[in-house]
């Protein structure tokens, strides 16, 4: 068989300049020792037996009695398994299945179920983990779980680097101890489901990381494309560190997705693309949801206002962006954080059918970042009111109030600024007088704003009371009118701070609230007016009385700020 080489495994290789000769190959590859092993053309044929070349020799799934052999077979010599076309019976778990590279059209069945070693675009394979089941399982079957989605995501390496066709893990009801993080690539998205819930209800399949010390529940990273459902993660508590982590160049969608009781529930990050469907963030320590860097959001594909994200009670912020994240925020549900959205740093959000209420803050915008409030439901006139404000805005930001005008209606809330101050140096003081007294005015509003819902006048004071024998009244005034009105008891002698903040419910209806720090306690106030701004400039006042002449007020400074337009603008 001479000028016949057989080339097995990476056993040897020559350069591409070098001929194949005997003084150039190692003995084993001499032609004697060739033509000794291999006497003619049969034995050849005999000795290859229907394997595969591709570089090395694959084993051939048809030359061994069952699945398990040949997979056992090839795993131990550490090459690759060809799966000719045909189906390959399973009894049973096949150890080390996923630790062997697979070719061909073949597939093995078990339990009337089907699975592709090297499946096509079209072809769909599902491995089932289950708390109850093992490491060493194979996950084809739900009779033969794998333990964790971990074990899942470790599976996908040998089908890679891309996995072709559809990938799917299911995982049964229980509670994960784990951390799943994974860099796997895939032509089609790759779905991990929990058992199937109701809209709304809570998922059954939990991650936790109980004494595992474990600090994430799942993640990744690197152009990955994951989708999530049916699964809740919880008591991933590590500072700064979130239970749901996906970032650069990603493309997530969450469906019915809870994180509850974390440091931060869901971080997005680096490019990343994510949707979110009827999904819960609650009760985090920080954020319920944190983007950064370019992440683009979607609460709107899919029946947003069908099936809401719930945003609610977390300790910092609903949801936090920063850093060029855009996207809608439709149908989602936002209560009982501190800030309900936080964008910092050119973010941007949309918001359909959005309910915002019962935060200190509703939204608030930082450095050059805006809010669109197509349909937001702020909750005013309720007791559900953001109790601080529902706006803070700086004044490089902005709340449009609709983006599809051609032009966006000069009164809307064009980042909050100061509409005037007052901090006269010695302090005022009033004292001697029971009449009612004008300490200052701060400007006016232009005819015609305060017209669209969120829209607001802001007025800060700062002062002391002296003596104890009557009240004093510091009084907010709105044209010639008192919008706000705060009693200072008579037994406080004492520095105080003042807040005063006027919102729009729409064109003719706003709501007044003041309260503040004075000792002992003053009621916060909340009251309804119906000034009619269309029909001219209002001017901004501060106003004080005193019950007592014998008693004094003193206001050291005050500051009057507003989202509106001004007169003289």
């Amino acid at each position: 068989m001479t000028d016949r080489l057989l080339s097995v495994g990476n056993d040897f290789t020559l350069r591409p300049a070098v001929k194949v000769l005997d003084g150039n190959l190692p003995a084993r590859l001499s032609a004697a020792a060739l033509n000794a092993a291999y006497p003619d053309a049969a034995a050849t044929a005999t000795a290859l037996g229907g394997k595969v070349g591709k570089g090395d020799l694959s084993y051939n799934a048809t030359d061994y009695p069952n699945a398990a052999a040949a997979v056992a077979a090839a795993y131990a010599d550490g090459r690759s398994l060809h799966w000719p076309n045909g189906a390959y019976p399973s009894t049973g778990t096949i150890p080390n299945l996923h630790k062997v590279r697979h070719t061909g059209n073949g597939r093995i069945t078990r339990d009337g179920i089907t699975f592709y070693p090297s499946p096509t675009y079209a072809q769909t394979n599902t491995l089932y983990a289950d708390p109850a089941g093992s490491t060493t399982n194979d996950g084809l079957t739900p009779g033969a779980p794998m333990k964790l989605l971990s074990n899942a995501f470790s599976a996908f390496t040998n089908y890679g680097p891309v996995l072709q066709g559809n990938w799917i893990v299911r995982l049964a009801a229980g509670t994960y101890n784990d951390q799943a993080i994974t860099g796997q690539q895939s032509i089609n998205r790759i779905w991990i489901y929990g058992p199937t819930v109701a809209a709304g209800v809570t998922p059954t399949a939990i991650f936790d990381p109980g004494t595992t010390g474990f600090t994430k529940a799942i993640g990744g990273s690197d152009y990955l494309n994951i989708g999530i459902k049916d699964v809740k993660v919880q008591n991933y508590l590590t500072a700064e560190v979130p239970a749901i982590d996906f970032a650069t160049h990603c493309d997530i969608w969450y469906s019915n997705v809870w994180a509850s009781g974390n440091d931060i529930g869901f971080r997005v990050m680096n490019h990343t693309k994510y949707r979110m469907d009827g999904c819960v963030s609650e009760n985090n320590t920080q954020y319920g949801i944190m983007e950064l860097f370019s992440v683009v959001r979607d609460f709107k594909t899919g029946g947003a206002t069908a099936n809401p994200t719930y945003l609610r009670g977390n300790g910092k912020v609903g949801i936090k962006a920063k850093e060029l994240c855009t996207g809608h925020l439709d149908g989602a549900i936002i209560y009982d954080n501190m800030h309900g959205i936080h964008f910092s740093r050119s973010c941007t959000g949309n918001g359909t059918s959005t309910k915002i209420y019962r935060n200190q803050y509703g939204v608030t915008l930082r450095n050059q970042s805006s809010f669109v409030p197509l349909s937001v439901d702020w909750k005013f006139g309720t007791a559900d009111i953001n109790t601080v404000t529902p706006w803070d805005v700086e004044g490089s930001s902005s709340f449009v109030s609709n983006e599809n005008e051609a032009t966006v209606g000069k009164f809307s809330g064009r980042g909050e600024k100061l509409l005037g101050s007052f901090a006269p140096d010695p302090a005022y003081s009033l004292t001697g007088s029971t009449v009612a007294t004008t300490v200052t005015s701060f400007g006016n509003l232009r005819q015609g704003s305060l017209a669209r819902a969120g829209g607001y006048v802001k007025l800060v004071v700062i002062g002391s009371k002296g003596g104890t024998a009557g009240t004093a009244t510091v009084d907010f005034r709105f044209g010639g009118s008192t919008a706000g009105t705060i009693v200072i008891p008579a037994n406080t002698p004492a520095a105080f701070k003042i807040e005063y903040t006027i919102f729009s419910r729409g064109p003719g209806k706003q709501t007044v609230y003041s309260s503040t720090d004075a000792v002992p306690a003053v009621a916060s106030q909340r009251v309804d007016r119906t000034y009619d701004v269309t029909l001219s400039d209002y001017l901004m006042g501060l106003r004080a009385t005193l019950a007592n002449a014998g008693d004094s007020l003193t206001i050291n400074a005050a500051w009057c700020y507003t989202t509106e337009a001004l007169a003289d603008e």
